[in-house]
């Protein structure tokens, strides 16, 4: 007996293959401009906010299945998704309005949450399609939603390189 479906599973679907491009992209953001944002916004060794990034991914991938048991699928992916975007938020000093006092520790705890929200849903997107796809389409949907990360690094570059042309133009990419 065929499972319901529903049509808004693609929506779900969007909304993971979103995350895993967001969460790609915040990762290696500052990789074809580490020189610049080192020197825009005072951050010693840009190069470690990578570093810093995947070791709170390893972090978040130890305590995801606990928080998956605990609080279910959907609130995981909704957990992961309100981590990325404070993350993005203290990285970017949205409350900022002086640049000058930047600082490395804005960079590095908005990488660290950024990075700690990957697992919550990277790790869940087979889980999500299980839930929402019937067996012929997870295949397709599997990859659609994994496939995210490897292209949200693609526009980290790409953007990286057509957004930023000096130092001045990095407090502005970090707003995207």
């Amino acid at each position: 007996e065929d499972a319901t479906t529903f049509s808004y599973r693609w929506i779900m679907l969007f909304y993971v293959l979103a995350l895993n491009l967001l969460g790609g992209w915040t990762c290696f953001s500052v990789a074809p401009i580490s020189t610049m944002t080192g020197n825009a916004l005072g951050v010693a060794d840009p190069e470690n906010l990578v570093a810093a990034f995947l070791a709170a991914t390893v972090l978040g991938t130890a305590c995801e299945p606990a928080i998956l048991g605990r609080i279910g699928l959907r609130r995981t992916v909704l957990f992961g998704a309100l981590l990325l975007m404070l993350g993005n938020l203290v990285k970017s000093g949205v409350s900022e309005t002086d640049r000058s006092d930047y600082g490395d520790w804005r960079a590095y705890l908005g990488f660290v949450l950024a990075g700690m929200s990957q697992p919550f849903y990277r790790c869940t997107a087979a889980f999500v399609v299980v839930a929402w796809f019937p067996e012929r389409e997870r295949a397709f949907a599997t990859s659609a939603a994994l496939n995210g990360h490897p292209l949200g690094i693609g526009c980290a570059f790409v953007a990286g390189a057509l957004l930023v042309e000096t130092g001045e133009d990095v407090p502005a990419y970090f707003h995207l």
